[in-house]
């Protein structure tokens, strides 16, 4: 059983930080001459055999030095990582760019991702809220023209959502109010899944016009349910790591096809902590043991989505996490206060 003390830790962290820098196998020599810990390098070998022993460090060859398993990165970022921030300076940036963006949901997620690509040099992910469980407080129906309307719906939160529909059939005026009290006398404080099984009860006693137009809605709902998924730039991501994964084809198909995110993803909420890391192997994917994800959720009142990055296993924790972190905490912020815009 490995005993916790200070030489262990300063050990552990220095091997981690030269290999995320180098990504090359760590000697007891590189990391007392580079880092200069206050110990003979006897004694780091001593204790980099203890750490090996205890499954945070491994050896890839007989002759070479160590590197990082899963399980000492977890040990890394759960015990060494503990309260690090973001620079003032990177914070007072990304505040200056999120405060003066639009406050579009979609436009927001897409810039977030490409902020989180941007300055995590990996691949930046922001996922949009499952819209599934959203409660309806408010319905209006706004007429465009003859055959377009706007529904505009506010949901628990002070969330406001629009979806533009279409009908083929030209409705009354006079029909607009009778719809939108229906939608507002039936189907307030109910989820958006339940919303669209009793808009099929409005089939039974509407006439051709209303059947249509409700029709359209119930599918511009099930549109809106869908969960949608921001990146940042994949392919300058691949070409930033050919050392990482060359011209491996499993690795190119899993970036371009974002099931895998998904997948990820699920992983990320069935767990209690807001922040979250995810290694490959855990989910079988290919290069398993050389990728991870971290996520952490944003909120839109009850509702929660995630960022994520994306990258190599020895990517650079000490600084993804806190910008993870920040911008999770800043795009909830820039929700909430825009909130009227969605």
């Amino acid at each position: 059983m490995l005993t916790k003390n200070e030489n262990i830790d300063s050990v552990m962290e220095s091997v981690v930080r030269e290999y995320i820098h180098s990504a090359s196998p760590v000697s007891s020599q590189k990391i007392v001459d580079k880092y200069q810990l206050k110990v003979s390098p006897a004694t780091v070998r001593n204790i980099m055999n203890r750490l090996e022993e205890a499954g945070l460090l491994t050896q890839p060859h007989t002759s070479a030095g160590r590197i990082p398993t899963n399980a000492g990165y977890r040990y890394y970022i759960d015990t060494l990582l503990k309260g690090k921030k973001l620079s003032p300076n990177r914070r007072d940036k990304l505040d200056m760019i999120l405060e003066g963006a639009p406050g579009d949901l979609e436009y927001l997620l897409d810039l977030t991702a490409r902020l989180l690509g941007k300055y995590s040099d990996e691949l930046g992910i922001a996922l949009s809220p499952l819209f599934l469980e959203a409660v309806l407080e408010k319905v209006e129906i706004v007429e465009l023209s003859n055959d377009r309307y706007l529904l505009v719906l506010e949901m628990e939160g002070g969330m406001v959502k629009t979806l533009m529909v279409e009908s083929s059939k030209i409705l009354e005026k006079r029909h607009l109010p009778r719809l939108a009290g229906f939608l507002n006398e039936q189907m307030l404080r109910k989820s958006l899944s339940q919303i669209i099984e009793l808009l099929e009860q409005f089939f039974d006693y509407s006439d051709a016009g209303d059947y249509h137009l409700v029709h359209q809605i119930s599918l511009g709902l099930q549109s809106a349910m869908t969960p949608r998924l921001f990146a940042s730039d994949s392919l300058s991501f691949i070409s930033r790591h050919n050392e990482d994964w060359g011209d491996n084809i499993d690795m190119r198909q899993l970036i371009k096809n974002d099931s895998w995110i998904w997948k990820l993803r699920n992983h990320a909420a069935g767990q209690n902590s807001p922040v979250q890391i995810v290694f490959g192997d855990e989910l079988d994917f290919p290069y398993g043991s050389n990728c991870a994800a971290i996520f952490h959720e944003y909120h839109i009142g009850r509702l929660k989505g995630f960022l994520a990055v994306f990258g190599p296993s020895h990517m650079d924790y000490s600084r993804i996490i806190p910008l993870v972190g920040y911008l999770s905490k800043t795009l909830s912020r820039k929700i909430y206060n825009n909130r009227k815009d969605y």
